[in-house]
């Protein structure tokens, strides 16, 4: 009788041991990626991340977990992402909070060598800003997922006129006097 309470203790202790580091090897999703672009008199704002950490960071979401991808949204859906960016998402360019407007917004698989497979939002959005008006220096608030999912990061790139991207910003969760910390983006 002995001898079975010490092997099942040292199994229990093994399957500890394997689940343990499992757990250590487990990776998070990637974060947000923010790409700006200016573009006749428009300043574009594409935002990407993970649905998953969506659903997770808002109940409201939950919704969407059998959402198509590479489809159209509905526009109910449109309306609940535009209500969401609106709460989490501002922008400041010379004192003044610039308007932004979602233009498109699609779910796309994306891949990633720690995860692998997963949907990704991708959204698109657009504020005017003068052709010939300096872009930089532009005030960033940005707290989407991040406010609910500590660990989630943000990536913000600026996409110049020959297409390449170059970063500005690297960023997590942070809150100065009760409200998401701006970050200022200044010309790479």
């Amino acid at each position: 009788m002995r001898l079975k309470t010490c092997m099942r203790a040292a199994c229990l202790a093994v399957s500890l041991v394997l689940g343990g580091a499992g757990a250590v090897l487990a990776h998070a999703l990637p974060g947000s990626v923010l790409i700006f672009s200016h573009k006749d008199e428009d300043l574009r704002l594409v935002i990407s991340f993970p649905l998953e950490d969506l659903m997770v960071a808002s109940s409201e979401f939950e919704t969407w977990e059998g959402a198509l991808v590479n489809e159209n949204l509905t526009p109910a859906q449109l309306a609940q992402i535009t209500d969401y960016f609106a709460q989490h998402v501002a922008i400041t360019h010379a004192g003044e909070a610039l308007p932004l407007m979602l233009t498109d917004a699609v779910l796309r698989y994306d891949q990633n060598a720690d995860v692998g497979l997963y949907v990704c939002l991708v959204a698109t959005m657009a504020a005017p800003l003068a052709q010939g008006e300096p872009v930089f220096p532009l005030v960033l608030t940005y707290d989407a997922l991040m406010h609910e999912i500590r660990s989630h990061r943000a990536d913000v790139y600026w996409r110049d006129s020959a297409g390449m991207d170059k970063h500005l910003a690297n960023f997590g969760f942070r809150r100065v006097d009760g409200q998401p910390r701006p970050i200022e983006l200044l010309a790479p």
